[in-house]
This record gives structure tokens, sequence and C-alpha cells, in this order.
């Protein structure tokens, strides 16, 4: 994780403050497949580095308890079938998370200091990219889940 291809951060939506880690994680994923999914051609194997263990095992099993989760989790099977992505998840300890809890947190000096590379990845102030809604497929998706 020292040297991303790329990165992306986004502000959570007000009806989404509330969820709990679960959800959030998993939309995390589905944004980030649905935001990089389009940029890549054919199938892909697609590793995704989760620090928790719940949503690694949902991945894994195909489903979780909580239905809004579960909702997330057919969205990004749905996707990843559409995109021909083999998705595998893998637990990373918190510890080993750094760039993706600072990109969370919108912690940019830090990022910027201790992770050069993914910082240049980051779109600021561009209005194409840094705010840009989800590709059509995904908006479906996740408009669903609201």
């Amino acid at each position: 994780m020292d040297s991303p291809s790329a990165a992306f951060t986004k502000e959570l939506s007000l009806q989404h403050r509330q969820k709990d880690i679960h959800f959030l994680e998993a939309l995390a994923i589905l944004e980030a497949l649905c935001r990089f999914s389009p940029l890549w051609v054919g199938p892909r194997h697609v590793v995704v580095h989760v620090n928790n263990a719940n949503v690694e095992y949902g991945l894994r099993k195909g489903s979780i308890h909580d239905p809004q989760t579960q909702a997330l989790f057919q969205a990004i099977f749905a996707l990843c079938l559409q995109q021909h992505i083999d998705l595998v998840p893998i637990r990373v300890s918190s510890s080993a998370n750094v760039l993706a809890d600072a990109l969370s947190h919108h912690c940019f000096t830090f990022i910027q200091q201790q992770f050069p590379q993914a910082f240049t990845l980051l779109c600021f102030n561009t209005v194409d990219t840094a705010h840009s809604p989800l590709p059509p497929s995904c908006k479906r998706q996740v408009s669903l889940l609201q």
C-alpha cells in the first residue's frame, strides 16, 4: 500500500453519517469499484484491503446479517459480475491501514508527508474529478440504497 496506483476520498453524505462501520466499509468498497472499474479493460483480479473482519468474512461468504449492508454487498457482487471482477477481500490490521484511515478522515497534510504518491493521485479543486458523480451503473445501485 506504499505505492498506490489510484486513490480517492469523498465527503460522507449526511444520511450515512450515523450508519454502522460495516455499512460504511461496504459503501467505500462499492464507491471505489464504481469509480475505478470503468477504467479497467477486461476481466480483473481485484484485491480489496479491509480492516473489518465481519466485512471481509461477509464478502467471502456472500452475505452479512445487516439488511442495509447486505444491499450494498448485492450491489458490489452485481458490479463484479457485470465488470468481470474477481474480488478478493484481504483483512489487514488497523495499524497497516494507515492510508485508508487518513483518507477517510481527510488528513491531507499527513497524506502529503507520509504518502506523497497517493497525495498526487488525489484531485483537488477540479470540478470534473473531485466531485464527479458515480458512473451511471453505480448511480442506479447506490440510489436503491438511499
